[in-house]
């Protein structure tokens, strides 16, 4: 069975909080470490934060968690289509050319768009006005991600074809409840996959990127030694979490009650 649009799915018009993800080709660790070869591509991991910090700052579409693994990734978002309806002619087309540059330089730096393309943008008002909607829409912040990563990869290795497996999957979060229980899943997520050794740390690397992640990871073997001891405090975060989110899915279906 196919997929509903997304245009049914997601109202572009409307302030949305949205669970995005997306997984590689064949499930391959393309962003981390296979264990059977050995071969390391946790690298990978800070080309996908750098441009997500680029994206972030010039789109109207926030951050509020994420997570990346050795073959797939997470984000928690909230679209902002009332802030790009506020921008001016010029905001616009500095914004959305911004989002759109490619590789970094030495330094990390994207490249800033040049004068003469921000007035030739700023000129035709039709695509400017269909730039402004796209600041504020998952589909193009998805696009330019997936788009940016697979290119550079593929460059990187020499080779052709797809590095994802598919198109993003999107899912609206309809109350605070739901925000919740999706952020709480994004923030287990490396402790389920064993990369890293807490709660703490998962948090730590889920806003900070791999820099955080440098200095928290362990090694598997040591990982393996001290899982009994952090696994019954897991138990206990999940629980209180779990209990948190029951709380507030109550409170939001008793407000549902009172409303019909």
């Amino acid at each position: 069975m196919c997929r509903d649009p997304r245009s049914e799915v997601l109202d572009p018009h409307q302030v949305e909080a949205v669970h995005l993800y997306n997984r590689t080709i064949d499930g391959l660790y393309l962003l981390g470490k296979n264990p059977d070869t050995g071969e390391d591509f946790s690298y990978r991991q800070g080309w996908l934060v750098d441009k997500m910090n680029q994206l972030f700052a010039h789109l109207c579409i926030e951050l509020l968690s994420y997570g990346v693994l050795s073959n797939h990734y997470h984000l928690n978002v909230r679209t902002r289509p009332d802030i790009a309806a506020s921008l001016t002619d010029r905001q616009v087309a500095e914004r959305w050319l911004s989002a759109l540059s490619g590789q970094p330089d030495k330094d990390g730096n994207f490249k800033q768009p040049s004068e003469q393309a921000i007035e030739m943008l700023m000129a035709n008002k039709e695509k400017l006005e269909k730039c402004r909607a796209e600041l504020s829409d998952c589909s193009h912040l998805m696009k330019q991600l997936n788009q940016y990563l697979a290119q550079r990869a593929n460059y990187e290795d020499g080779r052709r074809g797809s590095f994802w497996a598919g198109r993003y999957g999107s899912t609206r979060l309809v109350d605070d409840a739901a925000l919740l229980a999706c952020t709480v899943y994004i923030d287990l997520n490396r402790i389920r996959a064993g990369l890293v050794i807490s709660h703490l740390t998962s948090i730590a690397v889920g806003r900070w990127g791999t820099g955080s992640q440098r200095s928290c990871e362990r090694s598997t073997k040591r990982i393996r030694l001290r899982r009994r001891r952090w696994l019954v405090g897991t138990a206990l975060i999940c629980e209180r979490r779990v209990r948190i989110v029951a709380g507030c899915y109550r409170s939001w279906s008793l407000t549902r009650r009172k409303m019909r």
